[in-house]
């Protein structure tokens, strides 16, 4: 063996213990082995780098910089700023738009004597409603009574209205929906037209459409979503009727029918599909399914599985009642047979008022819950939220 392969192979040696033996060469091997994949506990779970070490204390909290602490301050008064500077241009756009449309506003005298049309609904199970009584002039327009047409201030006919004024047809044509609305035969009807010109005013007749119409003073299980009718309207009348009652009720159907998106009414003798009864008041319960005792005027309407009113049945007591109570009963009850069952307190003038009344006409506001049920964008079994929406993209978007 020369030197260079001495040199080479001293490497593999080992070394002497510290007695100077020379230990076993596989011994020797497998402590190597040991020592070359141990790693100490506290480094298992950790990436490769420095081992982990415990901090020495706490660490200290960063000191406020009073910089930072201005700019931040101002960041909030600009925002404040300019969120201010927007709620006030948002309302000085809907004054400007709550303007009426034409300053140069004229009334027609034919729209002096007539009454508008109302709107079928449905409903499926028996409802029943109670009288209000409450006194009011029909109303009636001339050029000089007529409303400010450039505010929503009300007109004297209409004092207890919230918003009801008259439009011309040529101020209400720039609206796109107007084609599909119907003006008209009454100047009640007339005037709930400005219920959907403006935003504030479709609110309020929008609440109170939800009480009227999403509700029922009996039986409610109409579940918040809308009935109202689908079909012509066929009204047979039953019973001991007199002159004027027949007449009032000629009245509201053709009042009815001058709104365009309600289906069309009209009288029958025979095979109607809404049942309209002058009783005695012991004989009411055989009139009118679902009768409550008591009421001298009861309706009671149904509807399928659409949701659409299909079937109606009302009755008139006429043996405890003057002329003057049954003319209201009758529009009332009638009325109410297209899907609008509730009685609130709202409006002492209202058709649908609580309390006992003896109104011989409907309100504007009236006329808007009628307009709003039978709106061409709406169907049956629509809640309310779904209701809102679509109106407010119809009229307003």
């Amino acid at each position: 063996m020369n030197d260079r392969e001495r040199d080479m192979k001293s490497d593999t040696f080992v070394q002497p213990d510290r007695e100077g033996q020379q230990p076993d060469l596989k011994t020797q091997q497998q402590d190597n082995k040991q020592r070359e994949w141990y790693a100490p506990q506290h480094q298992r779970y950790y990436p490769p780098g420095q081992p982990y070490q415990m901090p020495s204390g706490p660490p200290e909290p960063p000191r406020k910089n009073n910089t930072d602490i201005g700019v931040y301050v101002a960041i909030v008064v600009s925002l404040l700023v300019i969120v201010l500077i927007t709620v006030m241009a948002f309302f000085l756009i809907r004054y400007l738009a709550a303007s009426d449309p034409d300053p140069t506003k004229t009334f027609p005298e034919d729209s002096i004597t007539h009454t508008d049309s109302g709107e079928v609904t449905e409903a499926t199970s028996a409802v029943i409603t109670t009288v209000t009584e409450a006194t009011i002039t029909k109303a009636a327009f001339t050029a000089s009574s007529a409303p400010s047409p450039t505010t929503a201030e009300e007109a004297d006919d209409f004092e207890n209205d919230p918003f009801g004024k008259i439009y011309t047809r040529e101020q209400l044509s720039r609206y796109l929906w107007f084609d599909q609305s119907g003006y008209g035969i009454s100047p009640a009807s007339q005037a709930s037209l400005a219920y959907f010109v403006d935003r504030q005013a479709f609110d309020v007749a929008f609440e109170y459409f939800t009480e009227v119409a999403l509700k029922s003073e009996f039986n409610d299980n109409n579940e918040g979503i809308l009935h109202r009718w689908g079909n012509p309207v066929l009204v047979e009348v039953r019973g001991d009727s007199t002159e004027e009652d027949l007449k009032v009720l000629d009245q509201i159907i053709a009042e009815l029918n001058a709104i365009n998106a309600l289906p069309s009414i009209s009288r029958v003798t025979t095979g109607g599909n809404y049942i309209f009864t002058f009783s005695l008041l012991d004989d009411m319960a055989e009139a009118v399914s679902g009768y409550v005792e008591g009421n001298w005027g009861f309706v009671s309407i149904f509807w399928d599985r659409t949701g659409d009113i299909d079937y109606a049945e009302a009755a008139i007591a006429t043996d405890v009642m003057s002329q003057e109570e049954r003319s209201h009963i009758i529009l009332e009850e009638f009325v109410q047979g297209f899907g609008m069952l509730n009685d609130p307190y709202d409006y002492p003038d209202s058709i649908f008022q609580q309390d006992w009344t003896l109104v011989q006409d409907l309100m504007p506001i009236d006329w808007a819950v009628i307009r709003i049920v039978y709106h061409p964008a709406l169907s049956s079994g629509l809640d309310s939220n779904a209701i809102y929406r679509q109106m407010v993209e119809e009229l307003f978007d």
